[in-house]
């Protein structure tokens, strides 16, 4: 189908135009005489197609296609691969009889539908597994990956197979939200009744920290069923109590935060556990561990102040620095600075760039280097070179020193 951007009479205008430009061209011409009396007519004709498409495509037309295309709808099975499903009496039946059922199941909707496997713990994976051997159960994490794979597609349905145990994430109430509009059905798998049970829930701490210095962890440990209990929070090294904490849990579904101070004492990446108290009425005691592991570096984080001239604030500076261990600083004057610019994590200018624009190339070198800057402007300063680095050095603070 064509179509065009004007009024479709227009090709009437554009055939007048073609047809009066070949006749006004060709009507006295007499060039070939006698001798080839049709060849004028040929090229009058020539003519008049010639003109009338270049004004026609004036019009500027468009070519529409129609394509269809016939897309089954799209069903998603889900399937729980955490270790809450074998913990249930049925747990043989799910490493055998269950599997073969469902992967049944699915071969009969893929006669009507587009079937698409997934399986989930704490992360979703696109393959249908029954390992059973994921610690965490998010089932929000499902419905956030299912709305990013599938937004705009024919999603038909959702089938989930859990035990509707979940030990991370949002509440699937809420998260079923991210795809609001489709039918989400349900197997119900394992035994769903709320058991007592004591659960490391999350364990939040640095990636990294210094070796001297001490570091923050956190520890959110989840009982149910279990109030009035008291339990242990410990932490581990190479099989070693490092510290402990006593916790009561108040109510019969209670979540308990416990902070720790530890020390860095070894450099490289180290594994730390926390363990919780195994109380005899527990369900099981797999999640009574959880395992975290935190880089510890050696060294230290090199500063430079690189002045114009000296001036009292440049020790001041220094002396508030090395109140934090994990800093060097070294104090150089730019005219008799000779060291790497490389070696250094920040530097700070004193008076840099000054007015008599001497010290223009370190300040060059710098930027290049894309080593961060702090700028300490003096009276001596030179605001306009400044301001001539601004998109350069965007999100950069420059402050003034009296």
């Amino acid at each position: 189908m064509i179509t065009f951007n004007y009024p479709f009479w227009y090709i009437i205008f554009c055939i007048l135009l073609g047809l009066g430009y070949a006749f006004l061209l060709f009507r006295k011409d007499k060039t070939f005489g006698e001798e080839i009396r049709l060849l004028p007519y040929f090229l009058s004709v020539l003519r008049f197609l010639s003109v009338t498409i270049i004004a026609l495509l004036l019009l500027e037309p468009l070519i529409q296609t129609e394509e269809q295309i016939i897309e089954k709808p799209i069903i998603v099975i889900a399937q729980d691969n955490s270790e809450s499903i074998q913990l249930s009496k049925d747990s043989t039946f799910y490493k055998t009889t269950y599997q073969e059922n469902l992967k049944a199941l699915k071969t009969r909707l893929e006669e009507k539908y587009a079937v698409e496997t997934l399986s989930f713990g704490g992360a979703v994976s696109d393959s249908l597994v029954f390992d059973y051997d994921k610690k965490q159960t998010d089932i929000s994490r499902l419905f956030e990956s299912i709305e990013n794979k599938y937004y705009g597609r024919n999603l038909g349905g959702v089938i989930i197979a859990s035990d509707g145990i979940i030990n991370k994430g949002l509440n699937p109430e809420y998260a079923a939200k991210n795809i609001e509009g489709t039918i989400v059905y349900t197997i119900a798998m394992g035994d769903t009744a709320v058991r007592k049970d004591l659960i490391v829930n999350s364990v939040h701490h640095n990636d990294l920290a210094y070796k001297g210095n001490d570091f923050p962890v956190e520890v959110t440990t989840r009982a149910n069923y279990l109030k009035g209990k008291r339990a242990t929070v410990s932490i581990w090294k190479k099989g070693k109590k490092v510290t402990e904490k006593s916790i009561v849990f108040e109510s019969d579904n209670d979540i308990v935060t416990t902070d720790f101070i530890l020390p860095a004492t070894a450099s490289g990446k180290q594994k730390y556990s926390v363990k919780v108290t195994e109380l005899k009425e527990e369900l099981t005691y797999l999640n009574n561990v959880k395992d975290f592991y935190i880089s510890i570096i050696e060294n230290k984080q090199n500063i430079l102040i690189l002045a114009d001239a000296p001036h009292p604030d440049i020790a001041v500076i220094k002396e508030v620095l090395l109140k934090n261990k994990n800093y060097a600083v070294d104090v150089e004057l730019v005219k008799e600075f000779k060291l790497k610019i490389e070696k250094y994590s920040l530097v700070i200018l004193h008076g840099i760039p000054n007015q008599q624009q001497s010290n223009n190339q370190i300040l060059e070198e710098l930027i290049k280097a894309k080593t961060p800057l702090f700028i300490c402007a003096t009276e001596h300063t030179n605001y306009n070179k400044i301001n001539q680095l601004k998109p350069i050095l965007i999100n950069k603070k420059y402050y003034r020193c009296n």
